[in-house]
């Protein structure tokens, strides 16, 4: 018999799933194959418990996680973009420079210590 799950437990549950797999390719309906729930349903239920999409979060961790990325190395921006689990590259340079308000390099030049000369 299945039990249910109260609709905040089951955002928390959401949001562990996204900041532990953030790099992997989840869509809505992946995410809701592996917490049980159809994925409109989801995005219905999160979006009105935390005000965002469950893809607005992914993108918001993605983006946090590369601005770390940026700030500990001179690894090559297309590759923080794939590490992070954005395969677009372009499409994650527009992302960060519309969060951060600057471009990926332009970023690391302002606030990385070791790439300052």
């Amino acid at each position: 018999m299945d039990k249910i799950v109260p609709n905040e437990v089951w955002v928390e549950e959401i949001d562990l799933l996204l900041k532990n797999h953030y790099d992997e390719d989840l869509s809505l309906e992946e995410l809701g194959q592996r917490l049980h729930g159809s994925s409109s349903y989801l995005r219905h239920i999160y979006k009105k418990i935390k005000g965002l999409t469950p893809q607005q979060k992914l993108t918001r961790i993605r983006l946090e996680q590369a601005r770390i990325r940026l700030l500990k190395g001179n690894e090559a921006i297309s590759e923080i973009a794939r590490a992070v689990g954005m395969m677009n590259t372009p499409y994650f340079i527009k992302s960060f420079k519309k969060r951060y308000g600057l471009a990926p390099n332009q970023y690391r030049k302002a606030y990385n210590i070791n790439s300052k000369k």
